[in-house]
């Protein structure tokens, strides 16, 4: 189980004891917000009490996630998506809050769950939907690449409101078909350059992640294969997980992997965002 996700701006994890009150607050006791989805409004803090609960309980094994800022790591709303069949997801329901509406987090979210889907999960197509009315959700869905695939009545559990539903669906494309053959992988990694420390012969070259090798493993440049480390913010002596993908420079002699804890997701934009530091002096490619 995939237990958190990073894109570049957000941090999609599962729910805290300590995000109560702001997501009781932000979102939860927002009628308007839960005026065009299908979830209840929490009018008292007793009852958000009582829905954190259910919430950490249907998350723990569920694709779903609240949705909170990186630089604080403060929950702004909350998301997730099912498979319905094999290979087949369904988004189950995404919300911002409102003072965080506009600024391309619903989009970076959405885009967040699909890589999830696609990427990691094997995923080949991927559904979502909306109240017709919600204009904006129609658009942040359509600014993703689906495509309208029809709209149909449908009832609203909680109230009994009928309600038009817009559907959209995307297909995996061909990028997610090909394979590194290396990612997936688990490897040890010796860190020599620990997050924080500077590189030895540029020492103008912070690194903000941990940087190491892996032994006995042959690079392109002839020395042992160099890793990248994300989703561990403290320095490491040495690491173990999965490599989640291969940064294949063209205009160098090595590639370099990326790894990451076995419950650690990122986009290939917060992926690029981590190693630009390094890798912005040199032309490459994301590999899967």
């Amino acid at each position: 189980m995939i237990e958190r996700i990073e894109t570049e701006r957000l941090i999609l994890r599962k729910a805290e004891d300590r995000d109560l009150d702001l997501i009781w607050e932000r979102v939860w006791r927002q009628e308007e917000l839960a005026d065009m989805m299908l979830w209840t409004p929490t009018p008292t803090r007793g009852e958000a009490i009582e829905r954190l609960e259910r919430t950490k309980a249907y998350q723990r094994d569920n694709c779903a996630y609240f949705i909170c800022l990186k630089a604080t790591d403060e929950p702004i709303g909350f998301g997730g998506c099912r498979e319905i069949a094999p290979g087949d997801w369904d988004e189950t329901g995404l919300c911002i809050a409102k003072a965080w509406q506009g600024l391309g987090y619903g989009k970076e979210s959405l885009r967040a769950l699909v890589e999830l889907a696609f990427r990691e999960l094997g995923g080949r197509r991927f559904r979502a939907s909306c109240f017709h009315e919600n204009a904006a959700s129609a658009a942040t869905i359509r600014s993703c690449g689906f495509v309208y695939a029809g709209s149909g009545t449908e009832t609203r559990e909680r109230d009994g409101y009928p309600y038009l539903c817009d559907r959209f669906v995307l297909d995996a494309g061909p990028e997610y078909a090909r394979r590194s053959g290396v990612t997936g992988r688990t490897v040890t990694v010796t860190v020599d350059r620990p997050l924080g420390s500077r590189h030895p012969e540029h020492a103008d070259l912070l690194y903000p992640v941990n940087y190491g090798f892996v032994p006995g493993v042959p690079g392109g440049d002839g020395e042992e294969q160099d890793v990248y480390i994300l989703g561990v913010d403290r320095p490491l002596a040495s690491f173990t997980g999965r490599v989640i993908a291969v940064i294949r420079r063209l205009d160098d002699a090595e590639d370099k992997w990326v790894a990451a804890p076995e419950t650690c997701a990122f986009t290939p934009e917060a992926i690029r965002a981590a190693v630009d530091f390094q890798e912005r002096f040199f032309r490459s490619e994301l590999i899967f």
